[in-house]
């Protein structure tokens, strides 16, 4: 591995930390600034949509939108994986992280495993968000699934 993809993967990788860190402190400015506004393919999945948001306008509204009106707050963000591949000035981020958070007007906490595929691109030295997209386990992995068996003679 080259160096130059190192420093790319460590500087992708702090851009995922911040998304935490912002995340965790509801802070909208922070997460709005690690996307790339000026990108005109922008793709943001959140979990509670049916189909992506996919504006600028609309990702920014939501960030305002669902840290001010449905997550009371953020009591965890743990990530408990992390996988990512950097082409040229484009990369991707899968991360899998556990949360917990305090939804308004749910009597309990709100927990589980999250997956989180974000794809950036290089903009003047900087990486940027321009897609995202989030999904939770739903159902659990059936114990008799055999991945790593040879396929059947």
């Amino acid at each position: 591995m080259s160096t130059q993809n190192n420093q790319a993967k460590a500087a992708i990788t702090t851009v995922l930390d911040k998304w935490i860190t912002a995340f965790l402190a509801k802070d909208v400015d922070a997460l709005r600034r690690l996307w790339d506004d000026t990108y005109e393919g922008l793709v943001y999945q959140a979990e509670e949509f049916p189909t992506p948001l996919v504006t600028w306008r609309h990702i920014k509204h939501y960030y305002r939108e669902v840290l001010s009106k449905t997550i009371e707050k953020v009591e965890k963000v743990n990530r408990t994986g992390l996988w990512i591949d950097v082409f040229g000035d484009v990369c991707f981020g899968y991360m899998i992280s556990d949360f917990t958070m305090k939804i308004r007007r749910a009597p309990e906490l709100y927990n589980g495993s999250v997956r989180q595929t974000f794809v950036m691109r290089n903009v003047n030295g900087s990486w940027k968000i321009v897609h995202y997209h989030e999904s939770v386990q739903t159902v659990p992995t059936p114990a008799e699934l055999r991945l790593d068996e040879p396929d059947p003679a």
